[in-house]
């Protein structure tokens, strides 16, 4: 577990919630493959003569079919919180940040990996600005109350 330190205080940090989703890749499926899986199976070959057998029937040939061209893939992902300093154009900043730095890991070149450092050190200013001013307007409109103010100062230092 992280902490953070401050002075004297010392502040466990809270694990991020993860959450496991599954899907299916259908942009891989093969359609031509998967026609003759479906023309060469028994759905085709061998209709039942029941309605309920043959709607068992095709959904169990689908399902299995399904389930080959197209696995089910577990992944596990990082809920984070919303922070409320986060704005759209820190979001366009943070994408270009990563268009810069595909564009440098690629050519390798000295005025791209500037250019990367440059638009990092801009994404960089833009957050702490934008921190600093979330905070610094939280603590002036609870200034007057030192209940509220205790409360902002609570959320700052990450308790319950």
């Amino acid at each position: 577990m992280l902490a953070l330190s401050i002075g004297a205080v010392h502040l466990p940090k809270p694990q991020p919630l993860r959450h496991s989703i599954q899907y299916r890749n259908y942009a891989d499926i093969d359609k031509h493959v998967l026609l003759g899986d479906i023309a060469t199976s028994t759905l085709c070959l061998d209709p039942a003569t029941s309605a309920a057998s043959l709607i068992e029937q095709y959904d169990a040939t689908l399902s299995t079919l399904l389930d080959k061209h197209a696995p089910v893939l577990t992944r596990t992902i990082t809920i984070r919180p919303k922070v409320p300093w986060f704005k759209g154009d820190i979001k366009t900043a943070k994408q270009k940040r990563r268009q810069l730095e595909r564009r440098w890991r690629q050519s390798r070149l000295t005025i791209h990996r500037d250019l990367f450092k440059e638009q990092r050190r801009h994404v960089n200013q833009l957050i702490a600005s934008a921190k600093s001013a979330h905070f610094r307007a939280n603590i002036t409109k609870a200034a007057c109350d030192i209940k509220q103010l205790y409360n902002v100062v609570n959320a700052l230092l990450i308790k319950p």
